[in-house]
């Protein structure tokens, strides 16, 4: 079971990378307003590690979320780890991935996907053992796809 920093920590970068997705934001300290009017208490200082530790660099277009395994690289050892273990096979429909996973583990495969992020990756859904995944394009799709195969180790189900 997650310890509560730990729990606390995951939400708030969770909530972090939404509102970067989502919105251009040029400074910590609109991010921090903006954190807080999502629910999230985090001063700059926490900010600002948090920021650093994810790989969120700022641009000419304000903070930018990177691609997937840049953004936070213990959320992509954690989304590694499950999709070694738990991860059954990987199918395309449309611009949507499905993933099968052991039941009761499409919920926590789900969390490190978006905790992780990923160009082009619009949100997922999880049930008790799928995961939908879905994508602005197909290149995007296939991409993230290969990915998450090199990720799980299963050469067997790249795009």
């Amino acid at each position: 079971m997650m310890d509560s920093e730990a729990a606390t920590q995951e939400r708030r970068r969770a909530v972090l990378l939404d509102v970067l997705r989502r919105q251009q934001i040029h400074s910590q300290g609109d991010l921090v307003k903006i954190m807080v009017a999502e629910g999230i208490s985090v001063d700059q200082a926490t900010l600002s590690r948090d920021l650093r530790s994810m790989g969120i660099t700022k641009g000419a277009s304000g903070y930018e979320p990177t691609s997937l395994g840049e953004t936070d690289r213990a959320a992509r050892r954690r989304l590694a780890d499950l999709l070694k273990e738990h991860l059954i096979s990987v199918e395309s429909a449309g611009l949507i991935l499905v993933l099968r996973v052991t039941s009761g583990y499409a919920g926590p495969v789900a969390i490190e996907i978006d905790q992780s992020g990923g160009a082009g990756l619009l949100g997922s859904i999880a049930g008790r053992d799928t995961v939908f995944l879905a994508f602005q394009g197909e290149s995007a799709q296939r991409r993230y796809q290969a990915d998450l195969a090199k990720l799980s180790s299963r050469h067997d189900l790249r795009p």
